[in-house]
């Protein structure tokens, strides 16, 4: 299934500044409200809803955070457009999953509280004060800080690899220095500002 967001799912973005593109859920599960459990236990809900449960499929031998991160925005995405077409009888299921490759079950986990990590960081708190994807985004890109990883190709190449490459290459950026993990590389890009100041 693909998904355009729709417009309440900006809440107080801008949305000159900002624009999601289609979003691709691979497996969604609707579970009858008479039927409904959790996927991973046998206690039932007490809602009369009927239940859209969110499965990633992933190629990865272990679930990663940023899969749940993935499946937590599908369910904010979603809620949305449940909202926004008042599907009345729906409700996104209090579990998302992570379908790993070679498993016979998706792995299951509570979406509460990774939707609130990324509510937190995608939607203004207040309606004046810039939440922190805004405020990422509002940093030229030659001031960006980033990172060149295993993850650029992986599964496919991103879109922007050969553009960081390049410039990797041309401004001898940590990025060359082969297996450098993000926290050290975090820590020598803050140790070359400090010596700057000096």
């Amino acid at each position: 299934a693909s998904v355009d967001p729709p417009r309440r799912f900006y809440r107080n973005l801008d949305q000159q500044a900002i624009k999601f593109g289609l979003s691709r859920p691979d497996l969604l599960r609707v579970v009858a409200a008479s039927s409904k459990s959790t996927p991973s236990s046998s206690s039932s809900p007490s809602s009369s809803k009927r239940s859209l449960v969110i499965i990633d499929a992933k190629s990865s031998a272990k679930t990663k955070f940023s899969q749940q991160v993935q499946v937590a925005f599908y369910a904010l995405l979603l809620q949305a457009l449940i909202d926004e077409e008042q599907i009345d009888d729906l409700e996104i299921g209090a579990e998302g999953g992570i379908w790993l490759k070679n498993q016979p079950a998706p792995e299951w986990f509570k979406l509460a509280p990774i939707v609130s990590i990324v509510e937190d960081f995608m939607f203004r708190s207040t309606p004046l004060a810039f939440s922190p994807l805004e405020q990422l985004l509002r940093v030229p890109r030659s001031q960006a800080k980033w990172q060149m990883t295993s993850v650029c190709e992986s599964p496919s190449r991103c879109s922007y690899f050969d553009v960081c490459h390049t410039q990797t290459v041309e401004e001898k950026k940590l990025s060359q220095v082969a297996y450098l993990g993000r926290s050290d590389h975090a820590f020598l890009l803050n140790l070359r500002d400090k010596l700057i100041q000096y």
